[in-house]
């Protein structure tokens, strides 16, 4: 019989609509007569469509569903075969009612950056699950189509079509692993040797996928690394967190979904707090993999100025004098009319004036303050006289409790950091509302 709407399959399953359709493979979604739920129907035709590889795969999810029991994978109900009007297997699931992220991009609907984070964290948990099954099954089909959502925020991971084992704890075994999903396989599953850290990389992708609302092979560079655009509001560590689980060579990433779990719990909870007072503009900054650099005129006040800033500028302001008063007397000795006193204070007048008035323009002009950032790591700052360092300060970036934005005068805004030992100190100064929101977005 062909299979169509209403037909009842095995006596038992009434077709309710067809859901996916490619040559060899259907997938429906069917009421299970026996307990009055809504099941999946998987099949697989044996035409000359399909390969040998695809029957062994299908058979392994069988044989996988079967004995895996986990609240976020669909349950095994039943498997059967039918032989008109041709042979064919059929796996039953359970059916899960909850749309796939998928759905989200389909609709050019935003996540929430904290939500995209609670979903990385419960597929990593499905995965730590998977992953430490004997042998250890891999996934090889992340994607946003294959990892549902309720409305409760529960995720669930789906299609366990292309499952496989990670060759490492099992060998020879003749399962094929060049399956995957162009765009969110990495290259090592291509070349036939997936491994736990080709689950993450898919991952990986997904997660940039739903942050940039754009296809992972849109965003790869020309390192084939995948790369958020500059727009994307991540915060640094999780930006970094994100180039790891997606490294081009395997043996760069996180090696287990459970490794990866810790770090992203670890960034949630020392990654110090920003608090957005400015409405977002854009300033270029230079970045690199592994650091950010920024460069802009510092702070520099009666509150901020250091000793060795001081020094400096007294320093500036003597050779101004020092030369001038030289020069004023060895020219003011030529003329007549002036007592001792007189020409010294001429003098005086002539060459301390100038150096009161420029010096400190000049300082600060000559006087850069460079930030430094590691992600996750640590924060430096650095003052430079004339493109020479003449100072450093290195923050922890677990120490650091608040990095802020404050507004001191009409169009002047400060970034200010504190960390767990010190008050706030201001860390750049004079940026117009123009200046603000890259900044905001490296560090908040």
């Amino acid at each position: 019989m062909i299979w169509t709407p209403d037909s009842i399959i095995h006596d038992r399953y009434q077709l309710l609509h067809l859901k996916r359709d490619r040559p060899g493979h259907q997938v429906w979604l069917a009421l299970d007569q026996a307990s009055n739920q809504r099941v999946i129907i998987k099949t697989l035709s044996f035409t000359g469509q399909i390969h040998w590889d695809e029957v062994k795969l299908f058979e392994r999810e069988i044989s996988v569903l079967q004995r895996l029991d986990h609240p976020r994978i669909p349950t095994y109900v039943d498997d059967f075969t039918l032989d008109h009007p041709h042979y064919q297997k059929c796996l039953v699931e359970s059916y899960l009612h909850a749309p796939s992220l998928q759905a989200f991009l389909d609709r050019h609907q935003d996540i929430p950056l904290n939500q995209i984070w609670a979903i990385a964290s419960q597929v990593l948990d499905i995965l730590t699950d998977l992953h430490r099954q004997d042998p250890p099954i891999l996934h090889r089909d992340i994607k946003p189509s294959n990892i549902l959502i309720d409305r409760d925020k529960q995720v669930y991971l789906i299609d366990l079509g292309s499952i496989g084992v990670d060759r490492e704890n099992l060998n020879n075994l003749d399962v094929p692993t060049t399956v995957g999903s162009y765009g969110y396989t990495p290259m090592e599953q291509f070349m036939g040797q997936a491994q736990q850290a080709s689950d993450l990389y898919a991952l990986g992708a997904t997660l940039m996928q739903l942050i940039s609302q754009t296809a992972p092979t849109e965003l790869l560079s020309s390192k084939l690394r995948l790369l958020l655009p500059a727009e994307c509001q991540v915060v640094v560590p999780y930006r970094e967190w994100l180039y790891r689980l997606t490294a081009p060579q395997a043996i760069d990433r996180f090696q287990t979904a459970q490794d990866a779990q810790f770090s992203l719990k670890a960034i949630q909870s020392r990654s110090p707090a920003l608090t957005e007072t400015v409405s977002k503009t854009y300033l270029n900054i230079d970045q690199s993999e592994l650091e950010w650099r920024l460069t802009l005129a510092p702070v520099w006040n009666t509150q901020t100025i250091s000793s060795r800033d001081l020094g400096l500028l007294l320093g500036l302001m003597a050779v101004p004098v020092v030369f001038g008063v030289i020069e004023a007397q060895r020219f003011l000795s030529l003329f007549q009319g002036f007592g001792l006193w007189g020409t010294e204070i001429l003098t005086l007048g002539l060459c301390v004036t100038p150096a009161l008035l420029f010096a400190p323009r000049l300082f600060r002009q000559l006087l850069q303050q460079e930030l430094v950032l590691r992600p996750g790591q640590w924060i430096v700052v650095k003052r430079l006289l004339a493109q020479v360092q003449i100072s450093s300060q290195k923050y922890d970036w677990c120490d650091l409790s608040s990095i802020h934005l404050a507004k001191n005068a009409k169009q002047r805004w400060q970034i200010k950091i504190q960390d767990q030992t010190s008050l706030d100190q201001s860390l750049v100064q004079y940026l117009t509302s123009q200046d603000v929101i890259q900044i905001y977005r490296t560090l908040e």
